[in-house]
C-alpha cells in the first residue's frame, strides 16, 4: 500500500492536491485512475462536475463558451477541493482538469496553495502522439474533433511550462508516465 510521505498530524496542509494539467485527451484521467491504484489514500475531484452543475443553472441568463469563464466556477472548484481535504486530511486528491487562462489558475492556485499542498503538473504530448491517442480513444468518441481542434490552444499556453511540472506523457508505456508523477508526489 503506497502512501504519501508526510506529518504524523493529519491536517489539510498535510493534503497533497496533484492538479493534472496538459492537452485536451494528454492523458490526465488514464493517468488520475492509475494513481488511485498507486496511492491508496486518493481520491480523485473532477472540477468538470462544478462547470455541469454552473452550466445547468447559469447558462441560459449568463451564457458562456466554457464553463471555466464563470468565476463561480473557479471559486466553487477551490471550496470543493479545501472542503475533500477537510473531510480526508493527509490524504491525496487528484484533480485532472486543463486549465488554459493563466489567471485562471492564478485564483486557482492562490485559493488552495495556502490550505494544501499543490503539486500542479502537466502531462505533455507531441502533436503526433496526441493525434494518435484520441483517435484511438473508445470512451469520449464524441470528444475527437474538439480535443483535436483544441491541441493548438494548449501549445499557445505557454506559461504552463512555468508554472507547472511537465512530465512527458509521450511514453510508449502509461505506467512510466505514473512512475513519473508519483515520484513528484513523494518529493
Amino acid at each position: 500500500m503506497n502512501q504519501i510521505a508526510g506529518s504524523d498530524t493529519a491536517t489539510t496542509e498535510s493534503t497533497t492536491v496533484v492538479w493534472l494539467n496538459g492537452a485536451f485527451g494528454a492523458g490526465k484521467t488514464t493517468v488520475s485512475r492509475r494513481l488511485a491504484a498507486t496511492f491508496t489514500d486518493s481520491v480523485t475531484v473532477d472540477p468538470e462536475e462544478v462547470g455541469s452543475i454552473l452550466r445547468s443553472c447559469l447558462q441560459r441568463i449568463s451564457a458562456r463558451r466554457d464553463f471555466q469563464e464563470w468565476g463561480a466556477w473557479r471559486r466553487v472548484s477551490v471550496e470543493l477541493i479545501a472542503s475533500i481535504a477537510t473531510e480526508v486530511p493527509g490524504s491525496l486528491i487528484v484533480v485532472p482538469q486543463t486549465i488554459l487562462v493563466e489567471e485562471y489558475w492564478d485564483e486557482i492556485s492562490n485559493g488552495l496553495s495556502s490550505r494544501v499542498r499543490l503539486l500542479p503538473i502537466s502531462l505533455h504530448v507531441e502533436p503526433d502522439v496526441h493525434s494518435q491517442r484520441v483517435h484511438a480513444d473508445q470512451e469520449e468518441r464524441d470528444a475527437l474533433r474538439w480535443r483535436l481542434h483544441r491541441y493548438s490552444d494548449y501549445q499557445q499556453a505557454d506559461w504552463i511550462s512555468r508554472r507547472f511540472n511537465v512530465v512527458d506523457n509521450n511514453m510508449e508505456s502509461i505506467e512510466l508516465t505514473v512512475d513519473s508523477v508519483a515520484k513528484l508526489i513523494r518529493g
